[in-house]
């Protein structure tokens, strides 16, 4: 892929948009930005709609109504404002997004995201030798999934914190904070669960998650008052804080919680941090709740990596069989990882060999799962291969949609290697 001959055609369509739209006398114009990038992970990335604004934006934030380009005078699809260049690009980039697998479809996604803001940091440039545009012009890349992130890619620092000093300062509250010790650190974050202005919850969350040594002790108050319990559990899970103090306050927070969105992340935390023991005591839902919870698309985004093992639930099921219901059940209400790796592939290939129908029937499906590479992808279709004969119907069906999965990812990595 061409990515300079792309940034050209972007900054060059945008740049004679522009100038045709102050050579007809309207103006003084204030902002242009690209936007509306449709992706489709594995599928789609198409170039950017065009949009310019004659109104200077009262608000002071991003976020702000003003700096919605759908209700701006002009907005342009891509067929409305590019030129030929631009379009004959459109094509090659489908083609070379998609010409391999996710993990290369995402890097293009990358490449592509930072070509378009440096399209828009040369339009804005330029913009500044034109007659009838507004002295503080900005042009950037507005994208709903890379945010202000791309925006700030696409502006000078001066730019920046003219137009959004909202964010500007939150990015300096978030320097400022980063200084402090972390115990300090930790009660502000706390301070901020349940919150959607300024830091939010979410940032709050993702810094517990990866500084839960240092928050442990405020996650376990937290787990006890109403507001916010069920995101402590779920925090406390996540971080990997498996101190007794944590245990003891999670095993009886899943019995005693006054609500049940509560009990269930206590239970769940408690499978994260591998309390199979104390599990497989409990009732059936709840045992397997915990114990399944490994397998959920929630563990990923833990502190440590989410590694593949059945051996918990297992052991579960050799101590007490009437669990296999139950589990089974859990299974199903765990949708699978959106990506298995190498490090998977054995523990999952083991999994077909359980003497438990409903672990060979997760490790069938999950097996189907390829994303990536072919590192152990031989490993896995011999293995699923043979579990296209398994005495269990289920087992065979999931092996034989999973064998047809990788023999078509395998096909395609062929024909890449001869092409």
């Amino acid at each position: 892929m061409n990515w300079k001959a792309l940034e050209h055609a972007l900054f060059e369509s945008a740049k004679d948009t522009l100038q045709a739209v102050l050579a007809e006398g309207h103006g003084p114009l204030h902002a242009a930005v690209f936007h509306a990038s449709y992706r489709e992970e594995e599928a789609t990335l198409t170039l950017p709609s065009l949009a310019l604004h004659d109104r200077a934006a009262s608000d002071l934030s991003f976020q702000g109504d003003d700096w919605n380009p759908v209700d701006w005078r002009w907005d342009w699809d891509l067929h409305d404002y590019a030129n030929a260049a631009l379009l004959a690009l459109d094509a090659p980039l489908q083609a070379h997004a998609n010409q391999r697998f996710r993990r290369h479809w995402q890097a293009t996604e990358k490449r592509f995201l930072v070509t378009v803001a440096r399209a828009a940091k040369r339009l804005s440039a330029h913009a500044h030798t034109l007659p009838g545009v507004a002295p503080g012009f900005v042009a950037f890349f507005h994208d709903e999934s890379g945010d202000i992130a791309l925006a700030r890619r696409s502006l000078t620092p001066a730019q920046f914190e003219t137009h959004f000093p909202v964010e500007r300062a939150l990015e300096q509250q978030l320097s400022e904070l980063a200084r402090q010790p972390r115990a300090q650190q930790a009660r502000f974050y706390l301070s901020r669960l349940g919150c959607y202005d300024g830091i939010s919850t979410e940032d709050a969350q993702r810094w517990l998650i990866a500084h839960g040594d240092a928050a442990w002790e405020g996650l376990i108050d937290t787990l006890y008052a109403p507001a916010h319990s069920a995101c402590a559990a779920r925090i406390l899970g996540l971080a990997g804080c498996n101190r007794v103090e944590v245990l003891d306050a999670l095993r009886g927070q899943a019995s005693r919680a006054p609500d049940e969105p509560t009990r269930n992340w206590c239970i769940k935390a408690l499978g994260y941090l591998n309390d199979g023991a104390w599990l497989s005591g409990q009732a059936p839902e709840v045992a397997a709740q915990g114990l399944c919870a490994n397998f959920d698309s929630f563990r990923p985004r833990g502190a440590h990596p989410a590694l593949l093992d059945y051996a918990a639930v297992e052991r579960a099921l050799a101590a007490r069989p009437e669990l296999e219901t139950a589990i089974e059940a859990a299974f199903d209400d765990c949708p699978a990882w959106a990506d298995i790796g190498a490090a998977d592939v054995v523990p999952a290939v083991q999994g077909l060999q359980s003497p438990y129908p409903c672990v060979r029937r997760h490790a069938a499906g999950f097996l189907g799962n390829w994303g990536e590479g072919l590192d152990q992808l031989a490993l896995a279709l011999q293995a699923l291969r043979r579990a296209t004969d398994d005495a269990d119907e289920q087992v065979r069906q999931r092996a034989t949609a999973s064998v047809a999965h990788l023999e078509a990812f395998a096909a395609k990595a062929d024909h890449l290697s001869r092409s």
